[in-house]
């Protein structure tokens, strides 16, 4: 080694690399919100492009199904975890007994993304 090297101890690295992850999880936990919004409004907007642009389906109807799954994850946001699973499956039915599958599994991820911000954002 040369004399401008200088040597770390191990539990020197350890205490920076706690300080650094310190840091990192109090900017993570200070723009919680923001971020889960973020992610919420990103869903939201690749839920709607997919659905006008991708399956040609009229866009008001689109927007009303998208604010239809967000107020059941808001109503629904306190019932176990598997009447979530029932509801998930009881869309995706009915999307194929209409032959709108593809549309019903979008409003299925709206729900379920609804679902985990609300529960993140409860935490």
């Amino acid at each position: 080694m040369g004399e401008t090297e200088k040597r770390v101890s191990i539990k020197e690295r350890r205490r920076q690399s706690q300080n650094q992850n310190r840091e990192i999880a109090g900017m993570l936990g200070e723009n919680k919100k923001m971020m889960i919004l973020f992610c919420v409004i990103v869903a939201i907007l690749a839920v709607l492009l997919i659905s006008i642009l991708g399956l040609r389906v009229a866009a008001i109807p689109v927007c009303v199904m998208v604010l239809i799954e967000m107020a059941m994850s808001f109503c629904l946001q306190d019932v176990p975890i598997w009447l979530h699973g029932l509801v998930v499956i009881v869309q995706v039915i009915t999307g194929a007994w209409i032959g709108a599958i593809a549309l019903a599994m979008l409003c299925a991820a709206i729900y379920l993304v609804g679902i985990l911000s609300l529960r993140l954002l409860r935490e």
